[in-house]
């Protein structure tokens, strides 16, 4: 994952708490290991939140800003292979926005998007959101094959998972 210390690439890297991050890039062959206790929270969303801008889409006035985007998140991948986030630990997306059409510069409204990937599992997490704050999404794949989302929570105040245009997609053991 990219703003994060350097990864290498087929190996699992365990992570603890990490506080106040704005977007993470996922990368291909990193597995990224959540500790039981380590936390990643999401910065808080505005000017100085450090996330991704949306980037352009001509398909906007078709849809809610959130499902067209992908790079305003805590973490996104696109056209990544053979990665995971697994874990005990905490993702909370305190600092993110809600979807609500909030696409300046340093607004993030998800926690995961994946776009156009292949072989991605995302298990044993759990992603917490606290009313008012917490994601649009905690999970948004788009065109994603081959992926596994298994045993995750998701304390979420809004959308859960929005998997779309997805194949051999295995979502099981999950609760809200």
């Amino acid at each position: 994952m990219e703003n994060t210390p350097p990864f290498d690439p087929g190996k699992r890297h365990a992570l603890g708490k990490i506080l106040g991050i704005g977007t993470g890039h996922l990368k291909s062959k990193v597995n990224l290991y959540l500790d039981q206790g380590a936390t990643i929270v999401a910065a808080d969303t505005g000017p100085q939140g450090g996330y991704d801008a949306a980037e352009p889409n001509p398909w906007d006035k078709y849809q809610d800003c959130s499902h067209s985007h992908w790079h305003n998140a805590l973490m996104w991948g696109q056209g990544i292979s053979n990665a995971s986030i697994a874990g005990p630990g905490l993702l909370w997306g305190k600092g993110l926005t809600r979807g609500r059409g909030e696409t300046g510069a340093g607004v993030g409204d998800k926690t995961i998007s994946l776009k156009n990937c292949h072989n991605v599992t995302i298990r044993d997490i759990y992603f917490c959101a606290s009313v008012p704050h917490g994601s649009h999404f905690a999970i948004l794949a788009t065109g994603v094959d081959n992926l596994t989302i298994d045993n995750v929570i998701l304390g979420t105040n809004r959308d859960g998972m929005d998997i779309d245009c997805c194949r051999n997609v295995r979502v099981s053991d999950c609760t809200e």
